[in-house]
This record gives structure tokens, C-alpha cells and sequence, in this order.
């Protein structure tokens, strides 16, 4: 009996260790976020409005891709689309680990039949070693968040471009007199 208890032991210690989260949320059509445990991690490049790549920094030999797939999102409501997520593997470091990464499509048509994750729920798992970022062999499980596109305001304002453009405009025009002597 006590053989039995000191070989389930390290299999009940290895359950128990938390997952890692790695979320992305969706502030407007060209601004997203990545975190790793509450952390931002990795670069977010915006491709163009509703459209991302996000490379990681995690150089990974992900053993275990039977749930790394791409995956669905709903919008929010009143939203029509859906929030897609495509695992990609890009460049190759000198160990030959493979960085991290996706490619995210927001408002994208066409999949209405489709099963989808609640919008700021769970998608799906993967396990590797991760290198650069949690140390040894584990699992991290992905989240996506859309806020929606009218969260946050668009950084630029055609009224103020117009408005400075029409004082250097009066500016330039104005007549300029030499002063007396």
C-alpha cells in the first residue's frame, strides 16, 4: 500500500501545477495587447485594422499540438464576425526552437455556423518547453478578449487636423509688415 501512495505522489504534484495564461485583448480595430501571466509579452504588429501578428519571443519545441489549432471567438454582442486565431511557428533560433506566435483576424465573415469560444473565454492548451519565458516543461492556456471597436477613441481627429491646417494656412497668408526705423 504505502508503494502504491509514493508513486501516485509526484503524479498528484505535477496535477496541481497552475497553467500559464496567455490572454489577448482587443482595445479597438488597430490596437491589441498580449500578456503572459499578467505580463505583456511578445510584439504585436498591426497589419491593418482588425488584422495581427503577434511573435512571442517563446523559442518552443511544443511537444504536444493536438489542441494547438486555430480557433474561434464570438464578437461582442451586436458585433457580426468572429475573433480568429491561427497558430503560426516562425523563425528558427540556432537550437532549432521555433518562435511562438499567431495571426489574429478580428470581424472576420463567413463563419456563423461554426462553434465558437465565448468572447473572453478559454480556447485551447498547449504544452512545450518554453525558452526565454517560463523556465522547463508546461502549460499555458490561451484566452481572447474583444472590448470592441468603440472602447477606446480613435488617437486622431480630422477636426483638429483641419483646424491646424487652416490656421497655418491664414498664417501664411497674412500680409507682413517690415517694422519702422
Amino acid at each position: 500500500m504505502a508503494a502504491i501512495l509514493i508513486a501516485l505522489t509526484p503524479v498528484s504534484i505535477q496535477a496541481q501545477v497552475p497553467h500559464h495564461i496567455l490572454s489577448f485583448v482587443e482595445h479597438s480595430d488597430t490596437l491589441l495587447t498580449a500578456t503572459f501571466d499578467g505580463n505583456p509579452v511578445g510584439i504585436v504588429n498591426n497589419i491593418s485594422p482588425d488584422h495581427w501578428e503577434w511573435r512571442s519571443g517563446f523559442f518552443t519545441n511544443v511537444t504536444d499540438q493536438t489542441n494547438v489549432k486555430s480557433t474561434l471567438w464570438e464578437e461582442p454582442s451586436g458585433e457580426t464576425g468572429v475573433n480568429f486565431l491561427d497558430v503560426h511557428f516562425f523563425e528558427t533560433d540556432i537550437h532549432g526552437m521555433r518562435n511562438l506566435g499567431l495571426e489574429i483576424t478580428s470581424e472576420l465573415q463567413g463563419f456563423d455556423t461554426e462553434p465558437k469560444n465565448v468572447n473572453g473565454g478559454f480556447g485551447f492548451s498547449f504544452t512545450g518547453a518554453l525558452i526565454g519565458g517560463a523556465a522547463g516543461y508546461s502549460t499555458t492556456d490561451v484566452y481572447f478578449s474583444d472590448l470592441g471597436d468603440s472602447t477606446v477613441p480613435d488617437g486622431s481627429s480630422t477636426l483638429g487636423l483641419l483646424l491646424i491646417s487652416t490656421a497655418a494656412m491664414f498664417g501664411a497668408s497674412r500680409p507682413r509688415t517690415e517694422p519702422r526705423s
